[in-house]
């Protein structure tokens, strides 16, 4: 199912980015998929879908946080708010 319509990324590609260890938060997902960075209404969604990925990957225990100051997403830096 497509999560963000704007973007084309389906909850296959969020939950694979999660288990790669590619993001850990709502700012790193917007970041390297471009998750609601068109229309912004697959937000609520994507949470939910990077949530429930996080709390079923193997590697990941925690449930995900969503964006905090100056996170260091891998090869990216983010800075929340940031949608450039």
């Amino acid at each position: 199912m497509y999560i963000c319509i704007c973007n084309s990324v389906s909850h296959h590609e969020i939950e694979d980015a999660v288990e790669r260890g590619h993001v850990s938060s709502l700012s790193c997902l917007r970041k390297s998929l471009g998750v609601g960075t068109g229309c912004g209404i697959c937000l609520g969604d994507a949470r939910q879908c990077l949530f429930d990925a996080m709390t079923r990957c193997p590697q990941k225990d925690t449930a995900p946080n969503y964006g905090t100051p100056g996170e260091i997403c891998p090869n990216t830096l983010v800075q929340p708010g940031d949608s450039s």
